[in-house]
């Protein structure tokens, strides 16, 4: 996470593709309580669903939240 002038902003790197078909072209962000477990199989806590390699986080509302960021979307979907 990485504060701007405009609040803070949660960025991520690709992770490294085998070939073309396997890159991530998507990414899920999640939202979840400090004290819960994160279970990423859990669709309830999906806040959003990007291709850019960052999301600016409402600070206010996610004082004690930990966002969580997954490609789980690859090519194959496009």
């Amino acid at each position: 996470m990485v504060w701007t002038y405009e609040g803070p902003v949660l960025f991520w790197t690709a992770p490294k593709a085998k070939d073309e078909m396997d890159k991530a072209v998507q990414y899920v962000v999640y939202r979840f309580d400090k004290k819960e477990k994160v279970n990423l199989d859990d669709a309830s806590h999906i806040v959003a669903i990007t291709r850019d390699h960052f999301y600016p986080l409402p600070y206010n509302e996610w004082k004690n939240e930990v966002p969580v960021c997954s490609d789980s979307v690859g090519s194959f979907a496009q």
